[in-house]
């Protein structure tokens, strides 16, 4: 019997390949002061989404969505207006695809019927524990000795249910260098020298747009 660690899903791996991607992604959009450098930054990365989407690989056609979809991005409007209806149009329905609405159906549904491998956009899973770890008791009571709040358990326990059963399901990595030629020294060199979490780093993606497109 094949060991499951070979293909499995390497959560950990799957999430900073995410983080990775999404930063380089809004950086490319910000770095060019010229409209039409950025509306060919932003159709080369829909294609890129398109070649991810063939491939079964949620995450990273993800992780790019998101990044189009980011606050200091979105509001590029001047940019946006000059994108071709094939593209925003494009654009638009990724972003339903990757919507969390409805418990992120959509993608889930996608993932579902794609042909193994693939890989799955894990990040609704995260961000889901994170929000039903937050947001309800840990306890039935204030007192922490009370009794322990085992319907959040519950919750949490499905979904690494529904984890484990994506890490029976064939999936591949890809080399940063076959995503993005210069991803890893391009981040390396966008993280010297600060330590920045991601809300920072939003605030400083956010006063750049706001220079481009005041």
């Amino acid at each position: 019997k094949p060991d499951a660690s070979a293909y499995a899903v390497n959560l950990l791996q799957l999430a900073e390949g995410y983080k990775t991607l999404y930063y380089v992604t809004v950086e490319d959009v910000l770095r060019f002061e010229d409209v039409a450098h950025r509306l060919a930054v932003i159709k080369q990365y829909l294609i890129l989404v398109s070649e991810f989407e063939k491939l079964g690989n949620y995450q990273d056609a993800g992780a790019i969505v998101e990044a189009l979809s980011s606050p200091s991005v979105q509001r590029l409007a001047e940019t946006f207006d000059r994108l071709p209806k094939k593209f925003m149009g494009r654009l638009e329905g990724l972003r339903e695809l990757f919507s969390p609405n409805n418990n992120a159906s959509l993608v889930k549904e996608a993932y579902k019927n794609a042909n193994e491998p693939k890989i799955p956009f894990v990040e609704h899973y995260l961000k889901e524990m994170v929000t039903l770890y937050n947001g309800n008791r840990k306890y039935l009571s204030d007192d922490t000795t009370s009794h322990i709040n085992l319907g959040l358990l519950l919750m949490i326990g499905e979904l690494l249910l529904s984890v484990q059963r994506m890490q029976r399901v064939a999936t591949y990595s890809i080399p940063a260098h076959l995503i993005h030629k210069d991803l890893p020294q391009r981040l390396h060199e966008m993280r010297k020298g600060q330590n920045l979490s991601l809300e920072d780093q939003e605030e400083k993606w956010l006063a750049r747009s706001k220079q481009l497109e005041p």
